[in-house]
């Protein structure tokens, strides 16, 4: 949940700026699958810990 809520603020705030500026568009894209990236990581890894310590 924690994950789809990041990626909604995400893609909220991206789609603002694009509105704003869509020569944004390209830019942006790269930045922010990088970061989902991250974030999805970050996220495998935090359960993968959970699940360690029921173990």
């Amino acid at each position: 949940q924690l994950y789809r809520q990041d990626c909604e603020t995400f893609h909220i705030v991206v789609k603002m700026l694009v509105k704003k500026e869509p020569s944004l568009d390209n830019l942006l894209q790269a930045s922010l699958d990088k970061n989902l990236q991250e974030i999805k990581q970050r996220c495998l890894d935090d359960l993968r810990h959970f699940v360690k310590e029921l173990d």
